[in-house]
């Protein structure tokens, strides 16, 4: 987990397996370890189980906030930005 792509408080008070990066307050894993689909090497991506929803919600609250719905490469791109520093 030493790299510099994540938020530096993104893994405080997680717990780390060789397969995922959890939150003790999670019901699922925030990152898992798994084989990339097309290349086959090992990697790291966001869990999928819940990611839906979380884009869901966003597109909720933008909407309520602004009038008008993110599209859902914006609403991609806030959850993304909650774990990876976005600013290198």
């Amino acid at each position: 987990m030493k790299t510099t792509l994540l938020r530096e408080d993104v893994c405080e008070g997680t717990v780390a397996t060789t397969f995922a990066v959890s939150h003790p307050g999670m019901n699922f894993p925030l990152l898992s370890q798994g084989e990339h689909p097309t290349i086959g090497t090992p990697c790291w991506y966001f869990h999928p189980c819940e990611t839906a929803n979380a884009v869901q919600e966003i597109f909720q609250a933008s909407e309520e906030r602004n009038g008008r719905a993110l599209t859902w490469i914006e609403a991609w791109f806030s959850v993304l930005s909650t774990v990876v520093d976005m600013q290198q």
